[in-house]
């Protein structure tokens, strides 16, 4: 599992290969919408595979759309 297009705050993308992909259910929180779409839960974005570790600039970005997002209910 990777996470993809990390920067795209409107479209995240998450790539899945292997067992994974053939076992949804292993994948501890993240529901499959369907073939090109699935719910990641906030908390699980910034522990992904992918994920821009020390970048202070991509925390402040994704703190603010998820900030957002609630405030949109």
């Amino acid at each position: 599992m990777q996470l993809a297009e990390r920067f795209d705050f409107c479209g995240f993308k998450l790539v899945l290969k292997g067992t994974h992909a053939a076992k949804p259910s292993d994948l501890n929180g993240i529901t499959l919408v369907d073939q090109d779409n699935a719910l990641v839960p906030v908390d699980l974005v910034p522990i992904l595979p992918g994920f821009p570790k020390d970048n202070e600039t991509w925390e402040a970005a994704y703190a603010k759309m998820v900030a957002s997002a609630r405030e949109r209910g």
